[in-house]
Parts: C-alpha cells; sequence; structure tokens
C-alpha cells in the first residue's frame, strides 16, 4: 500500500493528534493495529508531558524574568542579587528546550498522559547492527502565531522574545554593578517592554489556538513511515508475486518492491507522541528503550514530507546547529543525484538553515547517534501549511508523496545494504528494486521465515 492510502485513511479517521488529546491516543492504536497487521512486534511507551510548551512555557518563564527585574528595581541591593539569582533558574527549563537537553519545562508545567508506538524487525541472526526510522504522529494547533500572512515574521517574533528572555537578565546584572548609569535603567525597560508584548501575543495565541488535521505535519512522514514498515515486513504484495503489477509503471514497481534487510540488522520503527512539545515522545524513549541501542545505531527521523522539494537537513537545533552526521548527508546526496539524473530535475536536496523550531532528530543526535532528518521545504523555504488550518489532505498530491517515498526509500535501502559492514563502509551497490532475499510473509512476524 502506498504511503498515500496510509495518508488518506489517517486523516480521514481522525480530523487532530493534538498532542496528549484523546485524539492522539486513537491514532497511536490505530497505527499499533496496522503494524501488528504485518507481523510486527509492536511495544506501547507511554509517558507524560505537557499539553503544549510553545504557548505557555515561555509566558511563565517570562512572567518569573519580569516580576524578578521589577522587584530587583525596588529593594535594597542584597535583595537585588537575589532576584538576579532567581531570574537565571528561572530561565533553566526554557534553555533547556532550546537545546535538547538538561532540566525542561516539565518541571514547571502540569503532565498529562502521551504515548510512543515502537514495531520492532528482529535481525534474522545475530544482530550488528540497528537502524532507528522516526516520525510523530502528533499534531501542533494553529494560532496567529502560524498564520499565513504572519510567517515570515515568526522567526524575528520568537528571536525577539528569546533575546528579551535572556538580556533581561543581563541588564539586571548591568544595574547591579553600574547603579548610575541612565541608559541601563533604560536598556532595562526596553527589555521589559519587549518581554511583555511577546509574551503576551503567545498568550493570546493560547487562547485562540485550534486544533488541525495535520496531513502535512506530519500524516505525510507517518504514512511514510509506515509505507516502509509494510514492505519490509514482506506485505507490499501477496506471497509468490512477481516485482510490480502487470502493466505497472517502473516508478511503481520500484514503489511496490520489498525493501531487502539483511539478516544481521535489525530495524525499529519509532512513532513519537508529543513530538510538538519539546520532542517528549522522543526524549522519553531515548530515556528508556533507547538507552539500549547499540552504539553508532543510525537515525532516519521523517517529518512534514507532503509538500515543497524533499531536503534532507545538514544540522538541527534552534539556538545552536549540531550538524547531521557527515555519511548519512554522503548517502543522501548520493541519491539525490541519482534521481535527478533520473528525472531531469531536483527531487532531492540539501537543507542547511537552522527552523525556529526542532525535530525529533535533535535528540538522538545530541546523544550521539548518527541522524539525518528529511523535511520538505517550498523555494522560499517554508513548510506548506505549517501549523495551519489548512494542513488538509486537499494541499497534498499524491504523485509527490509516491516520489518523496521512492527516494526515502531508496536511501534506507542503501542503508540497509551497508548497515553489515558500519557507517564509515566504502559504498557499496544499491540492490535492484523488487530483488530481495526470501522475506516474511504477510501477516507473519517480520523476520521469522
Amino acid at each position: 500500500m502506498p504511503a498515500w492510502d496510509h495518508l488518506r485513511e489517517l486523516t480521514t479517521r481522525f480530523d487532530h493528534r493534538t498532542s496528549t488529546s484523546g485524539n492522539e491516543r486513537a491514532a497511536s492504536v490505530w497505527i499499533e493495529e496496522r503494524l501488528r497487521g504485518w507481523g510486527y512486534e509492536v511495544l506501547r511507551h507511554p509517558f507524560r508531558a505537557p499539553r503544549e510548551t510553545l504557548y505557555t512555557g515561555p509566558p511563565v518563564v517570562g512572567l518569573a524574568v519580569f516580576v524578578l527585574a521589577l522587584a530587583a528595581e525596588r529593594v535594597p541591593a542584597a535583595w537585588g542579587w537575589a532576584a538576579f539569582a532567581g531570574s537565571l533558574v528561572a530561565l533553566v527549563p526554557l534553555m533547556g528546550e532550546l537545546l535538547g537537553s538538561g532540566p525542561n519545562l516539565d518541571r514547571v508545567l502540569p503532565l498529562r498522559p502521551s504515548q510512543s508506538v515502537e514495531a520492532i524487525r528482529p535481525a534474522l541472526g545475530e544482530a550488528r547492527r540497528t537502524l532507528v526510522i522516526t516520525a510523530h504522529y502528533d499534531t501542533q494547533r494553529a494560532s496567529l502565531l502560524f498564520a499565513p500572512g504572519f510567517a515570515p515574521f515568526v522567526r524575528p517574533f520568537l528571536t525577539l522574545g528569546y533575546a528579551a528572555l535572556l538580556g533581561t537578565p543581563l541588564a539586571m546584572l548591568l544595574r547591579l554593578l553600574l547603579p548610575g548609569a541612565g541608559w541601563v535603567r533604560v536598556v532595562l525597560g526596553v527589555l521589559l517592554a519587549l518581554l511583555a508584548i511577546t509574551m503576551g501575543f503567545l498568550l493570546i495565541c493560547k487562547a485562540t489556538a485550534r486544533d488541525i488535521n495535520g496531513a502535512n505535519d506530519n500524516g505525510s512522514g507517518t504514512a511514510v513511515a509506515l509505507a516502509l514498515a509494510e514492505r519490509m515486513a514482506g506485505a507490499g504484495r501477496p506471497e509468490g508475486a512477481k516485482a510490480g503489477k502487470a502493466g505497472a509503471s517502473g516508478a511503481e514497481e520500484e514503489r511496490d518492491a520489498a525493501i531487502p534487510v539483511p539478516a544481521e540488522v535489525e530495524v525499529r520503527f519509532l512513532f513519537t507522541g508529543c513530538e510538538e512539545v519539546g520532542l517528549r515522545g522522543m526524549a522519553a524513549w531515548m530515556d528508556g528503550r533507547g538507552r539500549s541501542l547499540p552504539p553508532g545505531s543510525p537515525f532516519v527521523n521523517l517529518d512534514n514530507l507532503g509538500g515543497g522539494i524533499l531536503r534532507y537537513q545538514m544540522a538541527e537545533g534552534m539556538l545552536v546547529p549540531f550538524p547531521s552526521d557527515r555519511t548519512l548527508v554522503e548517502q543522501a546526496a548520493e541519491v539525490a543525484r541519482e534521481m535527478e539524473a533520473e528525472r531531469g530535475r531536483t527531487v532531492l536536496t540539501a537543507w542547511s538553515p537552522l527552523h525556529y523550531l526542532p525535530t525529533d532528530g535533535l535528540i538522538p543526535l545530541r546523544r550521539g547517534f548518527p541522524t539525518l532528518t528529511f523535511i520538505g521545504r517550498d523555494e522560499a523555504g517554508q513548510i506548506p501549511n505549517y501549523h495551519w488550518t489548512s494542513d488538509t489532505l486537499s494541499g497534498l498530491g499524491p504523485d509527490h508523496l509516491d516520489e518523496v517515498e521512492e527516494a526515502v526509500a531508496r536511501f534506507v535501502g542503501r542503508l540497509l545494504a551497508r548497515a553489515v559492514t558500519g557507517p564509515r563502509s566504502s559504498p557499496g551497490p544499491l540492490p535492484p528494486p523488487g530483488r530481495a532475499r526470501s522475506r516474511p510473509r504477510a501477516g507473519s512476524p517480520p523476520g521469522r521465515r
């Protein structure tokens, strides 16, 4: 079944999959049932997370910093130093969110239940390598922050807000060190005004936010991951059928072909909840099951694949860029060159600028695992219909998603073919699509003959 069919059913069954909602839980059950139907060993990983961090976390921290800054202006110097120290403490959970590690906003926001879903295709022999393919299935809520007309200003707005949050304690320190400097008082006043405006706007966004369908973000990534899982399980076509269908085009044959998995390789598919809430699902999994991963296990993260041009991200992060794995980048570049030569146009290309919000790829990358994220962006670098009510199936097309599935499947196939010799091995040939070793029957456990 192509990714488009998975996407159509997902978006039809669930009008939204908002983080920590009942729909998110129901969608996780739907994903589990599909994976079990293909014979995967499926595990559910419950965890707790805030309902949202973007609209709530910065205002909560901002309010604390704002109050402490005002208090420092009205108390003796000794208490002013205490207020300054308090402002630094208040920033700790927010910095944990921005950097993807350390204490985060879970310490100050109420928590609700969520879950991730893991499907395991065990190695047929002794497992020498593990490949993890990830996609989040939850959705963000639309607000004025992501209105189409405001899209060019989202990054400047967030930069301004975070600058006010981080700059206010610095101005407090200067006030303590230079109590007679009038310019410092002016700077502090400007920062507090910016803080009030930006944090107030986020609270308005929180109050007016609406659930969205999330066909692109990230129904598309979820659908492509499901299509890959089906093809690796050998359920891409009936047992004994020849590659492709009678009269099918070469592209259809490649799309429908099973993806061969070397006997020494274990594959895990991870569908994370609460990615839209500071990557909580991925972080919880890495703190649990992820601890058992062999060192060097590669991660392939799929996010927002339904629109724009398919890109592979050269780095992850928000404030600080963390480079993607060089070997994975080189392999993606090989696939990009091949597909451009075949089709006479760009199908896949690199993307370097950081996004103003991180992807799930940040967590494993920060923990030392080779990671590469695939994401769709238009020519202006924007994610189509990003976090907006127009993110529905009608804004996407099956032909584009078929091409994306083919590109990602080709990359994953190459990664699997080289996995048995390690991530830094010399290039080997890409197995012809549709030609594979014997594979599991549809409905039987993957990895069992």
